[in-house]
């Protein structure tokens, strides 16, 4: 029976292997993750799970082969990931610049008998004209 701290040790092995098999299928990671839970355990039973795992290699390795044995391209999910963040990004920035650039260019209509108003981003509080008292309203 491994210790707490092999257990650990493994399951964080794990954690980083399927970081970096997500590209493939779940039932496929499934399988390859009970594959490597079967092989450790018998090897740890071996030599302990230190080396065990160590004869593994890294997991980003461990993962790249099983990655090129799909012998098909596969889908990067991350790079989708990226690329709908910008998207959201680039619409939320389109949204807001036709806003301000709607509100603004309201701004400037004129009401029949008024003189045009000017922009809001110019606009400043109106003053009493020189000579004359302002009653703060």
């Amino acid at each position: 029976m491994p210790s707490i701290v092999d257990r650990a040790r493994f399951k964080v092995y794990l954690w980083r292997l399927d970081y970096h098999l997500n590209d493939l299928r779940h039932s496929r990671i499934r399988e390859i993750r009970s594959e490597i839970r079967a092989n450790t355990a018998s090897a740890a039973a071996d030599v302990g799970m230190r080396r065990a795992l160590a004869n593994l290699g890294h997991p980003r390795v461990l993962a790249a082969g099983y990655l090129s044995a799909e012998g098909r391209p596969l889908p990067t999910y991350r790079r989708g990931i990226y690329w709908a963040i910008a998207a959201f990004w680039a619409y939320n920035w389109t949204v807001m610049s036709y806003t301000l650039g709607f509100a603004d260019g309201g701004a400037e209509w004129t009401i029949p008998g008024r003189s045009p108003r000017r922009s809001w981003a110019l606009r400043s509080r109106p003053t009493a004209p020189p000579g004359t008292h302002s009653s703060g309203r």
